[in-house]
């Protein structure tokens, strides 16, 4: 039996539910099991349960996850408030479940159920729906990912031995192909890898800076250059990258998990190619280029166009695809890809080296309370060019 982060049995009945999250003998006590195994939905969840621990003086934020994936333990190694995290305990499907055809669990929490004063005791179960990216929004002081000290060092150190020189500045860049082991599918969301190799020429040469393209193993390889660091060809890679993102000028990537990093390291971030309406969190700069569709009477619908005609959504606009209507679809190309990456230069021109950490956010005053539903809005700047 797992020992338990926080014992009620320590406390008196009549302080347990007194002043919650004030005192650290009565923190607020999170238990959050997430059933998430995507890249950039999973990295969502890790900065809102953050975050909402953020919200609280004193506060213990517990995680179960499905550990069938190589960087789930990576990302969760990168919040730096998470007090545990654990895996969900496998169990097998029950009679019941088998007479009814119910499908396989994908894992049970491990809460400990015994009777009496010791059994386990938590103020919130957070679910996947509950812990949605789009939720940071409606709390206050969004906690950025944070490479481990204890990494840090050999992973900059491996960087620098890779070619990347910590004195000028670096880019991140990534987009999607459908040769990606967890999902191969990509569909709308994959793009042109050659626009995006003209787009790490165009950052390099016109302005001056270092590309580090993120990725994995499958993508089809750049040619090799100076000034361009291609780490997805390296297996099993994941915290490099991290790092790498952690130190850069500015992210720029299309609709897939790689651009989750620079929203969670807080890096200013151009998500380009969009296809649905999701932007970031986060207090960095940050903005939003579609795709382009063109419908069948001939309207051309980008960013706000696309978004008020109701098909910045990949599943609305699938689903008027198999109803019979035709759509024009077009990528961002190398110039549209390089205009973006020009205004995320323009806009942070405090940076000429490797960007420092992001530091954690200021709140003179916890709430020690959350509102639910939060308070979410909008998160989407676009920009036309």
């Amino acid at each position: 039996m797992e020992t338990h982060l926080f014992d009620k049995s320590r406390i008196g009945p009549s302080e347990l539910f007194r002043r919650i999250g004030y005192t650290a003998e009565r923190p607020f006590l999170i238990y959050a099991p997430i059933i998430e195994l995507t890249l950039g939905d999973f990295i969502g969840k890790i900065a809102f349960l953050a975050t909402l621990k953020n919200q609280f003086d004193h506060a213990i934020l517990d995680v179960r996850f499905r550990d069938t994936r190589p960087y789930l333990r990576d990302i969760i190694a990168l919040a730096p408030n998470i007090d545990r995290a654990l895996p969900l305990v496998k169990r097998k499907r029950s009679w019941v479940e088998k007479l009814l055809r119910l499908p396989k669990p994908t894992g049970t929490a491990s809460l400990d159920v015994r009777k009496g004063r010791r059994h386990a005791f938590y103020d919130i179960v957070v679910t996947d729906w509950m812990a949605d990216a789009r939720n940071v929004h409606g709390l206050p002081g969004s906690v950025p990912l944070r490479i481990p000290p204890a990494l840090a060092p050999s992973l900059e150190e491996k960087l620098i031995r890779l070619g990347l020189d910590p004195n000028r500045w670096v880019a991140a860049i990534h987009y999607r192909e459908s040769s990606y082991a967890w999902r191969k599918r990509g569909e709308d969301r994959d793009s042109d890898p050659r626009e995006y190799e003209r787009l790490a020429h165009f950052i390099i040469d016109k302005l001056g800076g270092q590309v580090v393209r993120l990725g994995h193993p499958e993508m089809g390889p750049f040619t090799p250059r100076e000034g361009l660091l291609d780490l997805s060809r390296i297996p099993g890679s994941f915290m490099l990258q991290a790092a790498a993102v952690s130190h850069a000028r500015f992210v720029v990537a299309g609709p897939s998990g790689g651009v989750a990093m620079g929203w969670g390291f807080h890096v200013p971030t151009g998500l380009v190619d969009a296809v649905d309406a999701l932007g970031g969190w986060g207090p960095m700069h940050q903005v939003v280029l579609t795709h382009e569709v063109t419908t069948a009477d001939g309207r051309r619908l980008r960013n706000r166009d696309l978004l008020d005609s109701g098909l910045l959504c990949r599943f609305k606009l699938r689903q008027r695809q198999e109803a019979g209507e035709t759509f024009g679809i077009r990528k961002n190309s190398s110039a549209e890809l390089s205009a973006v990456a020009a205004h995320l230069y323009d806009a942070t021109s405090e940076i000429s080296a490797w960007r420092p950490p992001a530091p954690m956010p200021s709140v003179p005053v916890r709430p020690n309370h959350v509102v639910w539903p939060p308070q979410t809005r909008e998160n989407l700047a676009f920009l036309d060019v």
